[in-house]
């Protein structure tokens, strides 16, 4: 399970088909797709698992075409410190 933890006040900003998410906890500002700011923003509301984020990408009209993108994606979210493995 992973989510953003509950105390970390994401701030977005969007132009076009890109999203600018500043995280106050780190001082870090990230430039994300479309995909990585709907799991991110997904992880925001609650915690979820892989699975649940791919099934919840699957119905995206521009998804990826490999769902292992999505683990690949979760791993990058944990090392950029935007999101931390949660208790199932």
């Amino acid at each position: 399970m992973w989510r953003v933890p509950k105390d970390w006040r994401l701030e977005w900003r969007q132009w076009g088909s890109f999203h600018i998410v500043f995280n106050p906890a780190s001082g870090d500002t990230h430039l994300l797709n479309v995909i990585s700011a709907f799991v991110l923003r997904s992880l925001e509301n609650e915690a979820r698992s892989v699975e649940e984020l791919k099934a919840l990408v699957s119905r995206l009209p521009e998804r990826p075409g490999d769902p292992a993108d999505i683990d690949d994606l979760v791993s990058e979210l944990d090392e950029l410190g935007l999101v931390a493995a949660a208790p199932p």
